[in-house]
């Protein structure tokens, strides 16, 4: 089972040694018990109980840009969904190398 520790330790060194020798970026993807599967932006927060993921939209677009008022008051550039998960309900981390896409990748 996953667990805190996979999210803070295992993770980003599986993205790390996936990324280091290739010009190809490192792709996050969560599948959950529910057979639903998002591609991760970021982890941005764990707890011993569950993690919350910054996720792409589902259906394979890019994220869209966020609007320039909301952009110069501090939101980041652009929107992505957020997703707070049990690590029970998780059944698998996949984590590949995909070309250079037009959406942003996992970021650090």
């Amino acid at each position: 089972m996953f667990d805190e520790t996979f999210f803070t330790t295992s993770l980003p060194a599986h993205i790390k040694a996936t990324g280091t020798d290739s010009a190809e970026q490192p792709a996050v993807r969560v599948k959950l018990r529910s057979g639903e599967e998002y591609k991760v932006g970021r982890v941005l927060d764990v707890s011993p109980q569950w993690v919350v993921l910054e996720v792409y939209p589902p259906d394979g677009k890019p994220p869209r840009p966020s609007s320039t008022p909301s952009h110069q008051a501090g939101a980041p550039v652009h929107d992505f969904g957020r997703l707070a998960v049990p690590y029970e309900y998780i059944v698998r981390v996949m984590v590949t190398l995909e070309p250079k896409p037009h959406d942003l990748g996992f970021r650090v």
